[in-house]
């Protein structure tokens, strides 16, 4: 991605678009928008070769504002995170796919995650340290999309799709998990330290 990107800032910067001093933030910018691109196209890919285009849209409208507010793991380099986030997309859709929970367990799942997370907050991790201002910010908006997420499961709940139900539930256990494994690291490495 870096190579991409340097090679894309290199041409910018020949044709006099860019001055010397803007090299690098543009280069960052095109890194963002190649890694951005790249997550994106493989999510359709997947999700088209899985015929569940909807789920996968229906996965991310939870999941992009819970995991960007709420915080959690940020993996070391760009590809971990690649991989993690397929293996996560490929996995929830696969289980929406052939598993069938019932609606009352995919609630509880819902209900228990919501709580959760509340309780929890938001989450520093240190490849992603925020301040005082920005996480009161991430504490609102992390909130309200609790609140969004839990007038959505009782819609679907009205309309019995079981299916989005249990998709949103395997969201909210991946988005526990994930804040309750940086929690544990947290307070090991307070121990350790």
């Amino acid at each position: 991605m870096d190579t991409i990107a340097t090679k894309i800032t290199e041409y910018i910067l020949k044709k006099d678009i860019i001055s010397k001093e803007n090299f690098e933030i543009y280069k960052y910018g095109f890194v963002c928008f190649i890694e951005l691109a790249l997550s994106t196209l493989t999510s359709v890919v997947i999700s088209l070769y899985l015929g569940m285009f909807l789920e996968c849209l229906f996965f991310f409208l939870l999941f992009i504002p819970l995991r960007s507010f709420g915080g959690g793991i940020h993996m070391d380099k760009y590809w971990q995170c690649y991989i993690v986030s397929c293996a996560v997309l490929t996995v929830s859709l696969l289980l929406v796919k052939y598993v069938t929970l019932p609606t009352w367990a995919s609630m509880l799942m819902i209900i228990v995650g919501v709580i959760s997370l509340y309780i929890i907050g938001p989450i520093n991790h240190a490849n992603r340290d925020v301040t005082k201002e920005e996480n009161a910010i991430f504490i609102k908006r992390t909130n309200i999309t609790l609140a969004l997420s839990i007038i959505i499961s009782f819609i679907l709940l009205f309309l019995k799709n079981s299916k989005f139900l249990f998709l949103e539930a395997i969201v909210f256990m991946f988005l526990l998990s994930t804040a309750v494994l940086v929690k544990f690291q947290q307070r090991k490495k307070q121990i350790l330290d």
